[in-house]
């Protein structure tokens, strides 16, 4: 990816890079881009009994200071209500609900993914 794509280009690989990895790691993927007035959930997968609410982040290298902060605690009660309405729409079972991020950290040549698990 050079600088010359557009952020929604940017965006779109981004989460297709998180998805391959989350399948790759066993993860069932339910929907990508779950948007509600609440707000958007990138990717909403299962890990097992998990319900897994994935937000997506990249960032240049010289911009990876940044990730830490990147998502507010607002974004957060954003994310959680969007899933209220996602698990009460499509009737999802499971036992236990995480919030994830997926880091993708681009320098010029090489792209370094960062799974944090349960970042709330």
């Amino acid at each position: 990816m050079t600088q010359h794509h557009s952020t929604s280009a940017i965006g779109k690989w981004a989460e297709e890079q998180a998805t391959s990895y989350l399948e790759s790691h066993g993860i069932t993927i339910l929907t990508k881009n779950y948007r509600t007035k609440e707000g958007e959930i990138d990717i909403i997968a299962l890990e097992g009994s998990t319900l897994v609410l994935v937000e997506v982040k990249c960032r240049k290298a010289t911009q990876s200071h940044w990730c830490e902060v990147a998502i507010s605690p607002k974004k957060i009660k954003r994310i959680l209500k969007t899933a209220e309405r996602y698990i009460e729409e499509n009737k999802i079972l499971f036992q236990e609900m995480r919030v994830d991020v997926i880091w993708l950290i681009r320098s010029k040549n090489s792209v370094q993914l960062r799974h944090q698990k349960e970042f709330v």
